[in-house]
């Protein structure tokens, strides 16, 4: 558990009672914190606070805002990933973190679900990747043709990044076609939206 992720991060108490992280999301999160929001999902525990973390959770995430600064938000969060995590070169490409990587499609899911959830609540109903880009797509979002086009992407990167971690190796690949292909569909999706994520 990386515990600076506790709303208010190092100062806050280790663990929150669901009243205070409520206020928190209500009136302090940052837009990466509603950003989590889309992925999480509770796992265990008592039944009523699950059923009120779902409430919680799906209230944020309709609550809208500016879409430019939304995008804005989303964009330099992106940045500051990519300039601090991205491990590719000339050579290899970051699974994970290299542009078109996993982690751009999830920023372009989790955008789209903060930009979109007020007019389609739907949005709200799903925290898996593939999942998403179904909504995505019934919400008019995507088309079939690009919706098909980064489940495509996802597998192909999903899967090397699963036979890197089962060989031990870094999640960094030589430069093909393939991996070509996966980031250029992630980055046409996000370009579709105006989110242009950064090299």
């Amino acid at each position: 558990v990386d515990v600076r992720l506790r709303p208010d991060g190092g100062k806050g108490l280790l663990v929150s009672g669901f009243a205070g992280f409520a206020e928190y999301q209500r009136e302090r999160a940052w837009t990466w914190e509603r950003q989590a929001l889309v992925r999480a999902r509770p796992v265990a525990g008592d039944p009523e606070l699950r059923a009120r973390f779902a409430e919680l959770r799906g209230e944020r995430l309709r609550a809208g805002g500016d879409a430019g600064g939304l995008r804005d938000d989303v964009r330099s969060m992106r940045e500051r990933w990519r300039h601090e995590l991205d491990r590719s070169d000339a050579g290899c490409f970051d699974l994970k973190q290299g542009a078109g990587g996993l982690v751009d499609l999830e920023f372009l899911l989790q955008y789209l679900v903060l930009a979109h959830a007020p007019r389609h609540p739907e949005l709200t109903g799903a925290t898996r990747t593939r999942e998403l880009l179904v909504l995505c797509a019934r919400a008019g979002l995507f088309d079939d043709v690009m919706v098909a086009s980064l489940a495509s992407a996802h597998e192909a990167l999903l899967a090397a990044g699963l036979d890197c971690t089962l060989d031990l190796r870094a999640r960094r690949l030589p430069r093909n076609p393939a991996m070509a292909d996966a980031a250029a569909a992630i980055r046409a999706g996000a370009a579709q939206h105006g989110l242009e994520l950064p090299d």
